[in-house]
């Protein structure tokens, strides 16, 4: 018989043989495993925070150990619209040419994204955050130069400073190294010039 496959690939894998009875019953395996290299389509999980930022117009960089020398470029395709409720990361789907067929199918990369930045989201040091029971927080002063312990949520860690998402306003002072035993309604006085991030002390 002739077999037809629904696009154009090579065939990978095969799991059957001339003359070999092939049962259209309960139980079958695929005859064939067909892939396409031209074009490939790669896929990615994108954290459940950053999904709001997929855009049509997204385009992904991608990095291929075999190719350490080469930057390949990919755009957005699909999404599966749809949050995973294990992994809480959206499925997103790019498409790149692949015409020489430098890449093979079935390969892993590293897919670096750019994505719009939030005008609400804070920056801040890893040595202003207190890890209390409560969950993390941080210091900051009022106007009245007293502590106020606020809770916060972190977004992106990038090692020497982190991303707050939730509960800091812009602009609201942020208490550099603060010790454990600070507590809420505790006067300080700043000492430092840095209008964003500052040392306090105990009055």
């Amino acid at each position: 018989e002739r077999v037809t496959a629904p696009f154009d690939g090579v065939i990978m894998s095969r799991t059957t043989d001339i003359g070999r009875l092939i049962n259209a019953g309960n139980g079958t395996v695929p005859l064939f495993r067909l892939v396409q290299s031209d074009p490939l389509r790669v896929y990615v999980q994108v954290p459940e925070y950053y999904s709001s930022s997929i855009v049509p117009t997204l385009t992904a960089k991608l990095f291929f150990t075999e190719h350490p020398d080469k930057t390949y470029s990919a755009k957005l395709l699909d999404t599966a619209k749809a949050i995973n409720a294990s992994t809480r990361t959206l499925l997103v789907q790019f498409e790149m040419d692949n015409p020489d067929g430098d890449l093979l199918a079935g390969s892993y990369a590293q897919v670096h994204l750019t994505l719009p930045a939030h005008k609400n989201h804070v920056h801040l040091p890893i040595n202003t955050l207190l890890f209390r029971s409560q969950g993390m927080q941080v210091a900051i002063v009022n106007g009245d130069n007293k502590v106020v312990l606020k809770p916060i949520i972190l977004g992106h860690d990038y090692g020497d400073t982190v991303e707050v998402v939730s509960g800091l306003i812009p602009g609201e002072i942020v208490i550099l190294n603060p010790p454990d035993s600070i507590f809420s309604g505790e006067e300080v006085k700043i000492v430092s010039s840095d209008p964003t991030v500052k040392d306090a002390k105990k009055t």
